[in-house]
C-alpha cells in the first residue's frame, strides 16, 4: 500500500514496505567464490542500526551469505519463527561473484544442504546454489531494522502458508540499477500427490 499526499501540482508517493513471498524454480546454478578471511564479514560489528553487510559498490556485483537454519531464525512453538538477535550468527559461507563470472571454478564446492561448519574451519572455496525449487523474498533494506523485518516476514509467511523448506538460509545481495537488492532464499520441499 502507499499513502498519497498532494501539494499544489505535485504528487508525492510515500511507499511502505511491501513484501511478497515468491516461489522460484532456478534453472541454472549460481556459483560464488569465498572471500578471504580478512574481508568484512556479515554480522561484524559496525555502526549501530546499520546493515550487517559491507556495501556493494559495483553494478552487477553480488554476494552470498549462507546461514544455518537454526542459527538465523528461531522457532517458538507459540509465536512462530523469529530472526535471531544481532549480531548475526557465524555464516557457513560468505563469498562474491562478479557479473559475467564463469560458471565453474576450481576448488572445493558445496551445493548448500549439508555444510554445518563455521567458515574459518570449513575450507569451502566456492558455494553453488543448485538448480531447483526455492522460496524467495526480495527487498531493499536500508538499515538493520528493515533487514530484520524482511527476514522475519520471509520465515513467518512461509510458516503461515505451510510451505515446507529445508537447509540453510541464503542471503543474496546484488547491485542492480544503482541500488542494492537483498534476497533471502531457502530450498523448497516439493510434495508429490
Amino acid at each position: 500500500m502507499a499513502t498519497i499526499a498532494q501539494e499544489k501540482r505535485f504528487c508525492y508517493i510515500e511507499t511502505m514496505s511491501v513484501f511478497e513471498l515468491k516461489r522460484l524454480m532456478l534453472h541454472r546454478a549460481f556459483i560464488y567464490s569465498a572471500l578471504p578471511p580478512s574481508s568484512a564479514f556479515p554480522g561484524s560489528a559496525g555502526q549501530a542500526g546499520a546493515l550487517p553487510f559491507p556495501p556493494l559498490e559495483t553494478e552487477g556485483e553480488e554476494e552470498l551469505a549462507v546461514f544455518a537454519a537454526e542459527g538465523l531464525v528461531l522457532m517458538d512453538r507459540d509465536d512462530g519463527p523469529r530472526m535471531q538477535a544481532y549480531p548475526l550468527p557465524p555464516a557457513l559461507f560468505y563469498g562474491r561473484a562478479a557479473a559475467g563470472a564463469p560458471a565453474g571454478r576450481p576448488g572445493s564446492q558445496n551445493s548448500g544442504s549439508t555444510a554445518d561448519a563455521a567458515p574459518e574451519s570449513s575450507g569451502l572455496q566456492t558455494w553453488t546454489l543448485e538448480p531447483g525449487a526455492y522460496l524467495l523474498l526480495q527487498w531493499r533494506p536500508e538499515n538493520a531494522a528493515e533487514f530484520r523485518e524482511g527476514v522475519e516476514y520471509f520465515a513467518r509467511q512461509a510458516w503461515w502458508e505451510d510451505e515446507k523448506a529445508e537447509g540453510p538460509y541464503f542471503i543474496r545481495r546484488l547491485r542492480e540499477d544503482g541500488k542494492t537488492a537483498t534476497q533471502i532464499w531457502r530450498r523448497r520441499q516439493l510434495t508429490r500427490p
